[in-house]
C-alpha cells in the first residue's frame, strides 16, 4: 500500500487490503496538512488574572508561533506574571 496526503488531496494505491488503522492514518495525516494551510490565532492567557486574549490571523502557523514567541518574551520582561500562548488554525465557518 503506498499512501499521499496533500492538502485537500488523499491518494492510495493499495497493493492488497487496506486495514482500518491505515485508513486511519491517513485520514489524520490529510487533516493535518489541510489544517496547516489554514490562518493560524495567537491565544493568550494571563494566569495572575485569568483575562485571555487573541491575537491575528496569521498566514500560517510558523507566523503566529513567531509572534507568540516574541510576544511571551516582551510580556515576561515587563511582568513577572505568568502566561501562556498557544497557537490555533482558524477554522472557517462552515
Amino acid at each position: 500500500m503506498t499512501a499521499t496526503a496533500e492538502p485537500g488531496n488523499v491518494a492510495v494505491t493499495l497493493g492488497g487490503r487496506m486495514s482500518v488503522l491505515d485508513w486511519v492514518d491517513v485520514a489524520v495525516v490529510a487533516d493535518g496538512m489541510q489544517r496547516l494551510s489554514l490562518p493560524h490565532v495567537v491565544h493568550l492567557l494571563d494566569h495572575s488574572s485569568g483575562l485571555a486574549s487573541v491575537f491575528g490571523p496569521f498566514e500560517d502557523p510558523v507566523d503566529a508561533l513567531g509572534f507568540a514567541d516574541q510576544l511571551i518574551s516582551a510580556l515576561t520582561d515587563a511582568t513577572p506574571a505568568g502566561f501562556a500562548a498557544t497557537v490555533l488554525a482558524l477554522e472557517p465557518p462552515d
